[in-house]
């Protein structure tokens, strides 16, 4: 997703991250510094905070970065629950979305669908994670002795998808 921001002319990027010591939390939030990093731009602190996948903290997170002078032109936040609240947070600023900011989700949920104007995200495929998941419980007790679920899964990688909605716009000076 940040590439995707980054390659509509955006590179004041702030990042809404999910509670600290999560899995999925610490990779997105590796993933935003890495695309930030080969792109060439620095990453201020101050664009970088942490909610707890909820709503009312996307409100709360997006207050942060919006406050800033000058202001990200545009937020990713780790999940759309959060990004909804991002856009809660920037209305209730004054400012227009898509055009005077952009904000962005992960997870594809259904609350993406059905905001205004609906959410750009990532698709995650959660039926076939938790197929894969179930499978390898099932697995788990067929079989007791070898490796763990946890060892089982770990490298398992299921494929994302961008999905362009309204909420993102190419960054216009």
């Amino acid at each position: 997703m940040t590439e995707y921001i980054l390659s509509l002319g955006h590179r004041r990027i702030a990042f809404v991250r999910g509670p600290q010591l999560s899995r999925d939390s610490d990779e997105r939030l590796a993933g935003y510094r890495e695309a930030m990093q080969q792109a060439g731009v620095s990453v201020d602190p101050g664009w970088i905070v942490t909610g707890n996948h909820m709503f009312e903290s996307g409100v709360t997170c997006g207050r942060q970065p919006l406050a800033l002078s000058p202001r990200p032109t545009a937020v990713f936040a780790s999940n759309d629950d959060m990004a909804a609240g991002v856009m809660h947070a920037a209305y209730a600023s004054g400012l227009a979305l898509p055009g005077d900011l952009s904000v962005a989700g992960f997870d594809d949920s259904d609350i993406a669908r059905t905001i205004w104007p609906t959410l750009t995200t990532v698709h995650q495929p959660l039926l076939e994670m938790a197929s894969t998941a179930v499978d390898a419980l099932i697995n788990q007790v067929k079989k007791p002795v070898g490796p763990k679920v946890e060892s089982r899964l770990k490298n398992t990688v299921f494929q994302c998808n961008l999905v362009c909605r309204g909420s993102v716009a190419p960054f216009i000076p």
